[in-house]
């Protein structure tokens, strides 16, 4: 797989590798040997542990530790309340938290609407996480070693939060996974000036994000993105490029 520097590009991810992981989550609420019950809130106290190996932007793979973890909240129903990334606690090893809402039922994967809103929710947060440990540069690493977890919405300076070196780099991405969707169809009809001009009405993540970016991040998200869009259509023999 390809793997784009994000001086230039988003970094790119290999999405299976996220989704086995999810799917491994599953199979322990339902089958494996810590068996939950489905109608049962999963509690506070419910931790899962996978491990995922990825490749950096160097080129070095790194086995990362996934920590599925289950926690209370009073001021959010969402199912999946956050994430953060940092290194196991008195080690460097790599390590990712995600955070499920105490009062998830296993059941609700097994839902159709729901399960895919859960499922989808889950590879959002864990790949953002992901693109901080694969991003060699990354500055989420705390020199304690404890790991690092996101604070509550009410605490964040969403300015700074955004606007970090770490997060332009995962967010880029993010960006570019939104339009990424699109293109198979839009390339049919649109070119990547086309495509990048029409980037509000294709990406939630760049309409969250963008509020809160300087001009500066602004600029080298939509450059990343249009070098990865650019580089989707080379790759696709997509005749519809334009100078942006």
């Amino acid at each position: 797989m390809r793997i784009f520097k994000i001086a230039t590009r988003p970094i790119r991810l290999d999405r299976q590798l996220a989704i086995k992981s999810i799917n491994k989550l599953k199979w322990f609420m339902s089958e494996g040997d810590y068996f939950l019950h489905p109608e049962k809130p999963i509690g506070s106290q419910f931790t899962f542990v996978d491990k995922i190996v990825v490749k950096r932007v160097d080129g070095v793979d790194i086995e990362v530790r996934v920590n599925y973890v289950g926690k209370d909240s009073t001021t959010s129903s969402g199912m999946v309340l956050g994430g953060g990334s940092g290194v196991t606690r008195g080690t460097t090893n790599p390590a990712i938290i995600l955070f499920l809402n105490s009062k998830l039922k296993p059941r609700t994967f097994k839902l159709y609407a729901l399960g895919e809103k859960l499922t989808n929710s889950l590879l959002e947060v864990l790949e953002h996480e992901l693109t901080h440990q694969v991003d060699l540069y990354s500055e989420k690493f705390d020199p304690s070693g404890s790991r690092q977890t996101l604070p509550e919405d009410g605490e964040l300076d969403m300015h700074a939060y955004y606007n970090n070196q770490s997060e332009v780099k995962a967010y880029m991405r993010s960006v570019f996974d939104d339009i990424e969707t699109y293109l198979p169809s839009a390339s049919k009809v649109f070119t990547v000036q086309q495509v990048m001009k029409g980037l509000s009405g294709g990406s939630t993540t760049w309409n969250q994000i963008s509020p809160y970016l300087t001009e500066g991040n602004k600029k080298l998200i939509l450059k990343g993105v249009y070098q990865a869009v650019q580089d989707w259509y080379d790759q696709h023999k997509v005749n519809k490029n334009e100078d942006i």
